[in-house]
């Protein structure tokens, strides 16, 4: 099942609804807050977790080389 963001255009309360099905995805959702169906779905932007830390979030800047491995440790740069 879908989880959707959405704000509400009445109150400004934005909340996120659990879809039941693929179809449901077109209706509007009912503010938890004000209990208005003035809703919109937003946008909404997603994380992918990963075992491996980026070159960017390690510790003094190593890393990011911009190729496959993140800074050419896999060989193809020697």
């Amino acid at each position: 099942m879908p989880i959707y963001e959405f704000e509400c255009k009445d109150c400004g309360k934005t909340f996120d609804h659990l879809a039941p099905s693929m179809q449901s995805t077109n209706q509007k959702a009912l503010c938890p807050q004000c209990q208005s169906k003035n809703t919109i779905r937003k946008v909404s932007v997603f994380a992918v977790a990963n075992a491996q830390v980026s070159g960017a979030a390690m510790p003094g800047g190593a890393g990011g080389g911009g190729c496959c491995c993140g800074a050419g440790g896999c060989g193809s740069h020697n």
